[in-house]
């Protein structure tokens, strides 16, 4: 049993941990992401910090061992402060059975922090496997494989949907979300508008982003063009709301589309290879890194360094925008890379 002075001790070691660790700014799907995570790895091997470290260091992916390392040092804080605050209770109206119980789930928890600090700036793990990038993928495909998704896609459901996360690169959240098509007849343009970008907050992401094409520069536009004019009014302005009821649903439906397609591939098409093969266009026709940023949901041009390859879809029309816009000024981080020709005159304008 605990004598008062040692449970102090721990006490004051613990409120030290949590001014070592300030608190940070989590979406909620950040934030429910890493609590699943945990408590998946805590459900399988316990919350015994040498098994809870066990299975942490258990995968071959350094990217999930940091994604781990990244929850596990998020819920032990909120463990940390809840049991500090229950143990004040405890020791407030004098319940030492409940101060000494709350006492041992801090000391635990500081030990599980002590372990991963312990291995802080180096991963532990041996014969890592690095992670196949979907626009790695994209090399197996031929240059015309969302076409012939499209065509496989026509008249289903999942048309619209299918036309829109092609064309923008939207991530399928956003789609889930809700995007909007606007048809200008008079102008021949089509811009794909995100007005609820997803992994955005204070500093990061683009809360809204705007991509417009000239109507016949693509097939693929052209088909969505033609899509929401024959669901549209017969105006000169048509604005199309575009939704999948699940996530997961459209995902499946999209990879059981191209297993009909290619049986033999060897991994199943998602929307991350649409994402891709847009970024791999836009990089192919000459759009700035601001601009691929910009259009992806990003603010700082580095990332768009990490989606698409140049040389990807060489040989097809590929999709040119004339503008992109967003909510905010893409930063530069990056060293400028060569670009080619602009796609069109029209100047680049963010908000």
């Amino acid at each position: 049993m605990k004598t008062q002075e040692e449970i102090f001790e721990i006490v004051k070691t613990a409120r030290q941990r949590i001014n070592e660790m300030p608190p940070k700014k989590l979406t909620s799907s950040t934030d429910d992401g890493y609590v699943r995570e945990y408590n998946r790895m805590v459900g399988e091997e316990g919350a015994d910090p040498e098994k809870l470290w066990s299975a942490i260091c258990a995968t071959r992916s350094k990217s999930t061992y940091r994604r781990r390392v990244a929850a596990t040092l998020h819920c032990c804080r909120i463990q940390l402060q809840e049991a500090i605050r229950r143990q004040d209770a405890a020791q407030r109206i004098g319940d030492m059975n409940a101060v000494r119980h709350h006492v041992a789930v801090i000391e635990e928890v500081v030990e599980i922090l002590s372990i991963v600090d312990g291995h802080k700036g180096q991963c532990p793990l041996e014969n890592t496997v690095r992670r196949k990038s979907k626009r790695s993928d994209l090399k197996n495909l031929s240059s015309d494989w969302r076409n012939q998704l499209h065509k496989q896609f026509e008249g289903s459901k999942y048309e619209l949907a299918y036309l829109v996360e092609a064309v923008s690169g939207c991530r399928p959240g956003e789609l889930e979300k809700g995007v909007k098509v606007i048809c200008s007849k008079e102008n021949e343009l089509l811009t794909v508008r995100i007005d609820n970008g997803i992994k955005v907050t204070d500093q990061k992401g683009q809360p809204w982003r705007e991509i417009t094409y000239r109507i016949d520069q693509s097939p693929l536009v052209r088909a969505l063009f033609e899509v929401c004019q024959n669901i549209g009014s017969d105006t000169e302005r048509i604005e199309t709301f575009v939704q999948v009821e699940k996530t997961s649903n459209w995902r499946a439906s999209l990879s059981s589309a191209g297993q009909k397609l290619w049986p033999r591939l060897k991994f199943r098409i998602c929307p991350y290879h649409l994402r891709n093969a847009a970024a791999s266009d836009w990089k192919r026709h000459g759009l700035t890194d601001e601009d691929i940023s910009a259009a992806l949901g990003h603010c700082v041009n580095k990332t768009s360094s990490s989606y698409g390859q140049f040389q990807v879809g060489q040989g097809s029309e590929g999709l040119r925008p004339c503008k992109v816009t967003a909510a905010r000024t893409v930063l530069n981080t990056r060293t400028p890379t060569p670009s080619g020709v602009s796609a069109c005159s029209t100047r680049k304008k963010y908000h």
